[in-house]
C-alpha cells in the first residue's frame, strides 16, 4: 500500500516565527575568529583613557561593517580589549587590541573598511587576521621623554646612579581607597640613556609586572608631572612573534 503524502492546506495557518533571543538566554556555541589590530595614538587623543580609547576603537570598527561578537547575558558588550593599555597621557605607536569577530574576513578586507573609520590621531598600523587564539604577554615595552635643556642635564647627571643601585623603592599607588605599596622597581630596568634631549626608557616585564615611565622621571628627580605628556611607547615586545601571531594566509600590515 502506498501512502500519499499529506498535501499542504492552503488555508492552513503560516509557521511560527522562530522566537527572538532574549538577553541571558543561554545561546549556542559559536565559532569565534580573532583579529589582532595595532594602532597609534597621537595628539590630544593621548589624554583619553583607557576606557575612551576602547570605545573610540569600537565605534570604528562598528562603522566599518566588522562582524563583531557581543559577549552574552543581560549587557552585551564588543569582545574587544587592550592587550596592554598605556598611561593617560602618553602617546603610542603600538596600541594593540584583540578583536573577537563572528565570520572570518580577510585582512585586506578588514583593513580596509577601518583605516577610514579610525580618527587621524588614531592611524592604523596593522590588522593580523585570522590570529592564534593564545594569550598576549609584553615582554619588554621602549619608551622614549622628550626633556628641556635643564631636565636632559638633570637627567643625564643621575642616570649613572640609578643604574648602579641594586634597588629602586617606591610607593605605588593601586587606585582610589586602596593603600599605596612599596615596590621594587629597579629589575625592571633595561636601559636608560639620553640622546641630545630625548631619554631612552628600555623596561622588561615580569609576570606581567613593570616600572611606569613617570616613576622613573621621579627617581631621575625630574619635576613631577611636568614631563608625563611627553612620554611616548615606541614599541612592545610580546610573547608571541608576528610570525607565530599569524593562524592562517590572510594578513596585511600597513606602515
Amino acid at each position: 500500500m502506498t501512502i500519499e503524502p499529506p498535501q499542504p492546506d492552503s488555508g492552513s495557518l503560516p509557521p511560527a516565527a522562530e522566537p527572538r533571543a532574549r538577553p541571558g538566554d543561554v545561546q549556542p556555541p559559536r565559532s569565534v575568529y580573532r583579529a589582532v589590530v595595532e594602532f597609534a595614538v597621537q595628539g590630544d587623543l593621548r589624554y583619553l583613557s583607557h576606557h575612551e580609547e576602547l570605545r573610540v576603537l569600537q565605534r570604528a570598527l562598528t562603522r566599518a561593517g566588522w562582524p563583531v561578537a557581543y559577549s552574552q547575558g543581560f549587557n552585551p558588550r564588543p569582545q574587544a580589549a587592550l592587550a596592554l593599555p598605556r598611561n593617560l597621557g602618553t602617546s603610542s605607536d603600538c596600541e594593540v587590541a584583540l578583536v573577537d569577530l563572528l565570520a572570518p574576513r580577510s585582512a585586506e578586507e578588514l583593513e580596509a573598511a577601518l583605516r577610514p573609520q579610525l580618527p587621524a590621531d588614531m592611524p592604523l598600523r596593522s590588522v593580523v587576521a585570522p590570529a592564534v587564539r593564545r594569550a598576549l604577554l609584553p615582554e619588554r615595552a621602549d619608551y622614549t621623554v622628550q626633556l628641556d635643556t635643564p631636565a636632559a642635564a638633570v637627567a643625564g647627571e643621575n642616570i649613572p646612579a640609578l643604574l648602579a643601585e641594586r634597588r629602586l623603592l617606591i610607593r605605588r599607588d593601586y587606585g582610589p581607597e586602596k593603600p599605596s605599596r612599596p615596590a621594587d622597581i629597579r629589575p625592571y630596568i633595561e636601559s636608560l640613556r639620553m640622546e641630545g634631549l630625548t631619554l631612552h626608557i628600555e623596561l622588561s616585564f615580569e609576570q606581567q609586572r613593570s616600572a611606569r615611565p613617570s616613576e622613573i622621571l621621579n627617581l631621575l628627580k625630574l619635576p613631577p608631572g611636568e614631563f608625563d605628556h611627553w612620554i611616548h611607547r615606541r614599541r612592545i615586545t610580546w610573547n608571541i612573534s608576528a610570525a607565530a601571531l599569524w593562524a592562517g594566509p590572510q594578513t596585511i600590515e600597513r606602515g
